[in-house]
């Protein structure tokens, strides 16, 4: 049966902004929701509530309470208002006017409310009070009251300063000490083994981890419907998990297709060539390919970065272990060094950006640190090898055509997700799927200008 739809009831309520005024008091929308719902579309809603414990067998319910579960920990105040409302934003993507739209209208308002009854000053003065109070019990107390004091400090912190603040939300459960706890630890240990035994199994990663997952996941969602948990708890977990990973997987897709093109159009292999032919040292080469490893891994993450630059170590360096096992070594330190101070540079900074728990320009404070992090153990290593010149080669490598144009349009790719990302508050993998479609387009221009040179030449 469709769910009831409600569009001229809702498109006659006032829009909500996160920065203004609600425009509509709970209960008024609540009264006005009473006339226009039928009795079991209203009461489903107002059973959401920002602080219900219960769980509830509303899809949108459950969504927020796991939200509300993974943000709990964080302080009270703007940050945690602009997670929820964002969340919510997202809830109401799939939502047309039925009882899912007002739901999440419904909890919009209960967060406008509750906002606007902080008060950093009545948070101040309930403090006062308090510190007077201990204050009063004499000098002879003086430092038990300062221990309490301390104490109460130390619970609150800064959101003692929001005085009609509360955090009532559904507890995760806690299967660590149980034996599902126990036998999903059992199932991942046997995982694990299995992908570091790959090189001696020749069985891929995937599908250990893969089995491994599925296994998990369902001990998981049995256990927690053997608990008294909504069926859908589990559900919901997983579908946040996938997101999170699609994210991820889309993003490194597109930034592993750029570098693929860039090694197709040789863009690595004539630095390579260049590299040979100027006739620099080896001590030259393993301070020019650990600079270009550190400055290229921001862009292209650490991974790809050491294994091009790496390459092209050892194609410089061929029959020369001490040089190759130094440079590849260096390249490594040096990727892995310049990455911490970009999003793009690793997996993890990846995915703490995108989790927004630090914004982009925060990672740049890190380049001091990281720069000091490469030079140190590379200006020790330098030290070991000699100014000998690899053999010369005359070899020559000629760029194809459209290289420097697919480097420019990888640039402009990272420039746009972070655009995405800082300006437009969409999620950075959108910027990056679109800079895909461009080098796409680039790709069916090269591949039509191709072919009608090839149909010139034979005529």
């Amino acid at each position: 049966m469709p769910a009831n739809k409600y569009d001229y009831f809702a498109a006659s309520l006032p829009i909500l902004k996160s920065d203004g005024s609600q425009g509509l008091s709970v209960q008024a929308f609540l009264d006005d929701c009473e006339q226009h719902l039928t009795s079991a579309d209203f009461q489903a809603l107002t059973a959401v509530r920002l602080g219900a414990e219960e769980l509830s067998s509303h899809a949108i319910a459950c969504a927020w309470q796991q939200h509300a579960c993974e943000v709990r920990n964080l302080q009270a105040g703007e940050g945690v208002f602009k997670l929820h409302w964002q969340f919510l934003d997202s809830l109401a993507t799939t939502s047309f006017f039925d009882l899912d739209y007002l739901t999440v209208y419904y909890l919009k308002l209960q967060l406008l409310e509750r906002q606007q009854s902080f008060s950093y000053e009545a948070g101040h003065d309930v403090l006062e009070q308090v510190r007077s109070g201990l204050a009063s019990f004499g000098s002879y107390t003086k430092r038990s009251v300062g221990i309490v004091v301390s104490v109460i400090l130390l619970l609150i912190g800064p959101a003692s300063a929001w005085a009609s603040a509360r955090s009532s939300t559904l507890g995760d459960p806690d299967f660590t000490t149980s034996g599902v706890g126990y036998l999903c630890v059992l199932i991942f240990v046997c995982a694990y083994v299995l992908v570091m035994s790959e090189e001696y199994l020749h069985l891929r990663k995937s599908k250990p981890v893969l089995v491994a997952a599925g296994l998990i996941w369902l001990l998981t969602a049995w256990a927690l419907q053997s608990n008294g948990y909504d069926s859908h708890y589990a559900a919901q977990a997983v579908k946040h998990n996938i997101l999170e990973y699609a994210e991820l997987f889309l993003f490194l897709l597109v930034a592993m297709t750029y570098i693929n093109t860039m090694e197709e159009r040789q863009v690595f292999e004539a630095l390579r060539v260049w590299l040979v032919s100027r006739g620099f040292s080896l001590r030259v080469i393993f301070w020019l390919t650990g600079l270009l490893a550190f400055f290229i891994s921001p862009v292209a993450d650490n991974l790809t970065t050491a294994l091009v630059m790496g390459t092209v170590c050892m194609s410089v360096g061929a029959g020369n272990k001490k040089f190759v096992s130094l440079a590849c070594l260096n390249v490594v330190v040096a990727a892995n060094a310049g990455g911490v101070f970009s999003p793009f540079g690793d997996i993890t900074t990846l995915m703490v950006w995108q989790k927004e728990i630090i914004p982009f320009q925060g990672f740049f404070v890190l380049f001091l640190p990281a720069v000091v992090n490469w030079l140190v153990p590379a200006t020790i290593m330098s030290l070991t090898l000699g100014k000998e010149k690899p053999a010369p080669t005359k070899e020559k490598v000629y760029l194809q055509p459209g290289a420097f144009v697919v480097v420019g349009l990888f640039l402009c790719t990272i420039a746009t997700a972070v655009s995405f990302h800082n300006f437009f508050h969409m999620p950075p993998v959108l910027g990056m799927m679109t800079g895909l479609g461009v080098l796409q387009f680039y790709g069916y221009y090269l591949k039509r200008k191709a072919a009608a040179a090839y149909i010139r030449g034979e005529s």
